[in-house]
């Protein structure tokens, strides 16, 4: 359920120097030492839980050896820099030579759908600052991610109390919230289940079994809850923001497996 914590943004610091150039097509700066080819090099249409790569192909086509940094940029891509593996590369370029750059990102399955933009930066400071930093827009589009039709036997669990991205939990940093996750075993197996919370930090909640000998008759565990066909199960969920915790929106996942 989202809760309204919102967590402290880490920003890459750069330095910008010399002339700032924003353009849609990289490789059509004539004069300039650095030729950047993007693929794509223009929109990009991803679904929300799968990822994508951007390549940048670079060639010094100077007279220097020259350190080149490429990265997406913090302030004008904060939510997109978030999805990208490593959004900080640096290459060091001979005259007359090519490498390439991958940027991997990977879409979380609970993005919102809409139109994002995000700012690829390259920039050679020490050696070419009346040519760089280079700036272009990468316009992405996130689609809803593809849910698999559920099956009749498939478990399902409801969550209480319900929250959702226009209607979400209020909380006082140091104020316990208890969510309690009902668990509806409607397979013809005994399974097991365990409840994560990939998007806090562990110090932020718990998360407590149900012990000892339940009314199905299978004995349950501190590390999971254990459901005989056709039964019901609870796991209880404890979040407790610390007395230091910003202000703001917080969307946390609630992923529960057998």
């Amino acid at each position: 359920p989202p809760l309204p914590l919102t967590p402290s943004p880490l920003h890459f610091q750069k330095r910008s120097q010399g002339m700032t150039r924003e353009t849609p097509d990289f490789g059509s700066l004539s004069g300039n030492p650095l030729s950047v080819i993007r693929n794509p090099s223009g929109a990009y249409t991803v679904r929300a839980g799968s990822s994508f790569e951007l390549r940048v192909t670079i060639s010094n086509q100077g007279n220097l050896s020259a350190i080149i940094n490429i990265f997406i940029d913090d302030e004008a891509s904060q939510q997109v820099r978030q999805w990208c593996a490593s959004p900080n590369e640096r290459i060091a370029l001979s005259p007359n030579s090519t490498s390439e750059v991958v940027f991997e990102f990977l879409v979380p399955p609970q993005a919102l759908p809409g139109n994002y933009t995000y700012r690829l930066i390259v920039d050679a400071p020490e050696h070419y600052p009346e040519h760089t930093p280079i700036r272009c827009l990468q316009p992405l589009q996130v689609l809803p991610a593809i849910e698999s039709a559920v099956q009749v036997g498939d478990p399902t669990f409801t969550v209480s109390p319900a929250s959702s991205s226009t209607e979400s939990i209020t909380l006082q940093p140091g104020q316990l919230l208890q969510v309690s996750v009902l668990v509806d075993n409607r397979s013809n197996r005994v399974d097991r289940f365990w409840l994560t919370c990939p998007d806090l930090e562990e110090s932020w909640f718990a998360i407590r079994y149900p012990e000892g000998l339940q009314v199905s008759g299978v004995v349950t565990t501190a590390d999971g809850l254990d459901l005989n066909p056709g039964v019901q199960g609870e796991i209880l969920l404890f979040v407790n923001p610390p007395l230091n915790a910003l202000a703001g929106n917080y969307c946390a996942t609630l992923r529960l497996q057998s």
